[in-house]
């Protein structure tokens, strides 16, 4: 189950809602008219539902940008096979495109997501976004799963490091039954501009960085974040100073990328 909806911090409404199939929680700022629009997909390795850190770091991410953040709840892998998850994902778009200017969100200025197994989700809705022609301002990928074929350097190497590893990775993959990654693409030029963060002591640091650097190469922009001295899912211990310096640094690309109207 969801952990519930956690209190929205001051300066924040939220409000639970469908988007067509797809539950979501929907986070904005209330001294924001019309706010632009970050769709966060959670991680949890495809098979565990939203943690109520996570709405907290998304909380921050909308007062901290001055943006809306929709969290979608997807269908997770214990209960329902690829490509449930991806299918939702772009329901949640499709939604947010016709049905956010009714919600009081710009949605000239729209974004995709999410940590972990959520920002494999996100890059992949960047992807199927691009190839259908609907312009995403930018994708925003934490410590992003990336690549189902598990063959570099940190996935040989951390299988049994903090909160996530090389086995619990090869185990997720197993169970979702995917039969294709973001990685995998060959041609990545004309995707929207990427953040992209990964830790220094986490078995998918070396995919986040080669589709980073990829990405580069394909001429599309690229704010590249290196976390030295951290693990998966750090971001949840918040009050300390490694993870309140990466949350600043993420409000300041997320409110910069997306701009002004």
């Amino acid at each position: 189950m969801h952990a519930p909806m956690p209190k929205a911090l001051a300066g924040l409404s939220a409000q639970e809602g469908i988007a067509d199939t797809v539950p979501y929680i929907l986070y904005r700022p209330e001294a924001v008219p019309d706010p632009p629009l970050l769709i966060y997909i959670h991680g949890g390795g495809f098979f565990y539902e939203a943690d109520s850190g996570l709405y907290r770091l998304c909380m921050e991410y909308a007062l901290g940008a001055g943006c809306a953040v929709m969290v979608i709840r997807y269908r997770t892998s214990d209960r329902y096979l690829y490509p449930a998850q991806d299918d939702d994902c772009r329901t949640a778009l499709l939604y947010a495109i016709r049905e956010g200017g009714r919600l009081g969100m710009d949605t000239s200025r729209i974004a995709a997501g999410g940590d972990s197994a959520g920002g494999c989700l996100a890059a992949s809705l960047a992807q199927w976004a691009a190839d259908e022609g609907i312009r995403l301002r930018f994708q925003f990928l934490v410590y992003p799963v990336l690549d189902r074929r598990m063959q570099t350097e940190s996935m040989k190497r951390f299988l049994d490091s903090p909160v996530w590893n090389g086995k619990l990775t090869r185990r997720m993959w197993e169970i979702l039954k995917a039969d294709t990654s973001p990685a995998e693409r060959g041609d990545l030029a004309g995707l929207p501009p990427a953040y992209v963060e990964v830790e220094e002591y986490d078995s998918l640091r070396d995919e986040g960085t080669e589709y980073a650097m990829r990405l580069r190469a394909a001429g599309v922009p690229v704010s590249y974040h290196f976390v030295k001295g951290s693990c998966h899912g750090f971001d949840e211990f918040f009050h300390n100073p490694v993870s309140e310096r990466m949350v600043k640094e993420r409000i300041a690309y997320i409110k910069a990328s997306f701009g002004p109207a």
